[in-house]
């Protein structure tokens, strides 16, 4: 059984519950909890949608390879509740975050110049939040001019790709 697992709303993925996906895996049989199980390479999910992604109602999220009806029932499950859709992409939750905290005074976005970020300045005028822009590949450099914009000496680096705050 091939099937697509659409989304139920529109939104951006926020964040997925890899565990549990993980474990929809084992319940199909393409994973396993003890080392003497066989593993059944023939199941799973592909094309699965990534954190951050902007989806509407329908839009594939994933597509499960399954035995049966029943355990791509169960998969979809799985996925629909493994899978948070949210109204504001990760960046706008993340820097929600931070302002809600006593301890951080600025928030500077270091943009890459790389083609396609100019969204990433229009984010940042419409929330007015400082940016500055550096070398798609010298990170620490566009870390050290955020630094220099707000005379900072003090330096926290977050990523929207990888947040490690959850709310």
């Amino acid at each position: 059984v091939l099937r697509d697992i659409k989304a139920k709303s529109n939104g951006f993925i926020s964040d997925i519950d890899t565990r549990s996906i993980g474990l929809a895996v084992v319940a199909l049989g393409g994973g396993r909890t003890r080392a003497d199980q066989d593993v059944d390479h023939s199941v799973g999910f592909e094309h699965c949608s990534g954190l951050g992604t902007k989806v509407s109602v329908g839009d594939r999220l994933c597509q499960v390879i399954a035995k049966n009806q029943e355990q791509a029932d169960a998969a979809e499950r799985a996925i629909h509740s493994a899978y948070l859709i949210d109204d504001k992409p990760i960046l706008e939750l993340v820097i929600d975050q931070l302002k809600k905290s006593k301890l951080i005074d600025e928030i500077v976005l270091g943009i890459s110049n790389r083609n396609g970020n100019e969204i990433f300045i229009d984010f940042a005028n419409k929330h007015k939040i400082k940016y500055i822009l550096g070398d798609d590949k010298d990170v620490l450099q566009r870390l050290i001019d955020g630094a220099k914009l707000v005379e900072s000496d003090i330096i926290f680096r977050i990523t929207p790709e990888n947040p490690f705050i959850y709310w």
